[in-house]
């Protein structure tokens, strides 16, 4: 069967490394606590980082903010291909950056606040101030555009059905699918439990307000995508209740996002897109199929959990994963070519 932690270069599946521990504990303040350093390596260069933000120089006192030039040039340069199959310039990261840098300032500072994350965890940041305030920044900038509140007690009936009237411009609802997923990948970092649990009832909102039929948007149907991993982890670990997945429509509306969402960079950049990456992502679409397949099964079997299981939940599992292992095949037998030739770039 497909080996999920052995994939974490997939773009929106495994934004963490194998060994990442997963501590979402009341109490745990970073993953992994104090030993961060040992799943989330510290590979970035003084160059690659900034001219005036030397790591190499660094003493045991490491600094408790940084510059948003410093976050940006980060993020740019080491996390956009870090935690992607393609290469820099190609890929979704540096996309979000590009398209959002001057028409939605809150994208903007939900990736600072995830970038800062990750300097944090990795101890080259010794607080999660920088993190935490790109964090608000970007619910206050939100908030400010769409005229809401979304704090952690706002009512989520009355934003489910004002989701639809607030974001009515397919640019705002691109921007904020990508808003709360970075958000919550910042919670996730950081252990904030109750903040990871609602940028997940935020996205099931905003999945359950628009029409399931109607995925025409890419980007929206990439990030609902992302998403389900997400929610499929935090369900396993008791952290929710992977209503995402079920308000995308479970395995079938997983695999209809898929497919309306999968090549939104070749539709984004039409001519420009080379022919190499066209056949990058059409080589990797059937893993990335199976994988997602495997996620809705997750959530599945996450249901199964709190009621007893009976014989045919046991016989759909299996025929799910029989199911799954015959696509491993047909990937494995009709690929090799397109593996071979891609086979040196970078994972």
């Amino acid at each position: 069967m497909l080996d999920a932690a052995a994939m974490p270069w997939m773009d929106g599946i495994f934004d963490s490394y194998p060994d990442q521990q997963w501590d979402l504990s009341p109490d745990s303040t970073i993953l992994y606590n104090g030993t961060a350093q040992t799943w989330l390596p510290q590979t970035d260069s003084p160059g690659q980082i900034s001219a005036d933000f030397n790591v190499g120089s660094l003493s045991s006192s490491s600094p408790q903010t940084v510059s948003d030039r410093v976050l940006a040039q980060h993020y740019t340069q080491n996390l956009a291909s870090k935690y992607s199959s393609k290469g820099q310039t190609w890929n979704n990261h540096t996309y979000f950056f590009n398209r959002f840098n001057s028409s939605h300032s809150f994208v903007i500072s939900a990736l600072y606040a995830w970038t800062a994350a990750h300097l944090h965890c990795n101890g080259t940041l010794g607080s999660e101030t920088s993190a935490l305030e790109h964090y608000e920044k970007s619910l206050a900038a939100l908030g400010d555009q769409l005229d809401i509140h979304l704090g952690v007690g706002s009512a989520e009936r009355e934003l489910s059905q004002t989701w639809p009237q607030l974001i009515t411009r397919d640019d705002d609802l691109d921007a904020v699918s990508v808003t709360l997923y970075f958000l919550a990948w910042t919670d996730l970092l950081l252990s904030r439990r109750a903040y990871l649990k609602r940028m997940l009832s935020l996205e099931a909102c905003l999945l359950g307000s628009r029409d399931h039929g109607d995925q025409s948007q890419s980007v929206y149907g990439r990030m609902a995508v992302w998403f389900c991993f997400l929610d499929a982890r935090a369900a396993l670990f008791s952290q929710g209740d992977d209503r995402i997945i079920q308000c995308l429509g479970n395995d079938l509306g997983l695999m209809f996002a898929v497919d309306r969402s999968y090549n939104f960079l070749q539709q984004e950049y039409t001519l420009l897109y080379p022919n190499e990456e066209r056949r990058w992502d059409e080589a990797h679409r059937p893993l990335y199929v199976a994988t997602c397949r495997l996620v809705a099964l997750l959530g599945m079997i996450s249901r199964a959990q709190s009621c007893t299981t009976d014989k045919s939940q046991e016989t759909n599992t299996q025929a799910s994963l029989s199911d799954i292992e015959q696509v491993k095949i047909t990937l494995e037998l009709h690929n090799v070519d397109a593996n071979d030739e891609i086979g040196s770039r970078h994972y």
